[in-house]
């Protein structure tokens, strides 16, 4: 479902929400830069993206939602995994039994959320960026709090660890060391709960890129300094 320049500059036209000097200025830069009206409209401050939104959704009988503001618990943000919540910019932030609503900035990342959420009928609320934002804040500060402070605890066992050299003669301490196996669990407690099927790790300078495959697509999830994994995965 996608609204296009025509039917967006005839509802506004027709709608009384901006002047037709204005909106015949967005249309002309439109066509001159080869950008959306609605791009237009908010970047040149003709209307805030949270108005820009409540039009869409208005134009696609979609309810709007403002969540900047709202606390919503743990075990409701935990229904979509924090990547994927990050890569489509889709949040839920209510469920009543079976039903889970949704907010979002567009829905081309439905399908993908819906996949996710099977055994739940999903209803779709447009937001704003702000509203995404504060709720992706709190879903990674949830997580900051269950796993964070001991990942970077038993990093920091292990950037010691590794300073200590290793020789053939204690490489069985190095793999059964407490911290490499705590991080393990930790990690993979940290996947569980985001329905990862399996994890990817790529090492980029002095950083090590853990990555999700959740329902099948690949997610960055979290980094990690580069010496865990020379320990880690020994």
């Amino acid at each position: 479902m996608y609204i296009n320049d025509r039917e967006l500059f005839n509802f506004l036209k027709d709608s009384g929400l901006i002047t037709q000097t204005d909106l015949r200025y967005a249309r002309e830069r439109s066509e001159k830069f080869g950008q959306h009206i609605s791009h237009i409209l908010v970047h040149d401050g003709l209307l805030s993206e949270s108005e820009m939104r409540k039009i869409e959704a208005r134009m696609l009988g979609i309810s709007f939602v403002d969540l900047s503001a709202v606390r919503i618990p743990y075990e409701v943000l935990e229904l979509i995994p924090e990547p994927l919540a990050r890569k489509h910019r889709i949040v839920p932030f209510e469920i009543d039994g079976s039903r889970v609503r949704v907010a979002m900035l567009h829905l081309e990342g439905l399908h993908a959320i819906e996949n996710i959420l099977k055994g739940h009928t999903v209803t779709p609320y447009f937001t704003d960026e702000k509203s995404i934002a504060s709720v992706l804040k709190t879903h990674q500060k949830y997580l900051k709090e269950k796993f964070g402070e001991d990942i970077q605890k038993e990093s920091h066992f292990l950037k010691e660890f590794k300073n200590k050299k290793i020789h053939e003669k204690n490489l069985d301490e190095t793999i059964s060391h407490p911290s490499v196996e705590k991080l393990l669990e930790l990690l993979l407690n940290h996947a569980t709960v985001s329905r990862v099927t399996d994890m990817h790790l790529e090492t980029v300078d002095d950083e090590l890129f853990i990555k999700y495959r959740i329902d099948g697509d690949l997610y960055d999830a979290l980094a990690l300094p580069s010496y865990v994994g020379e320990n880690l995965f020994i």
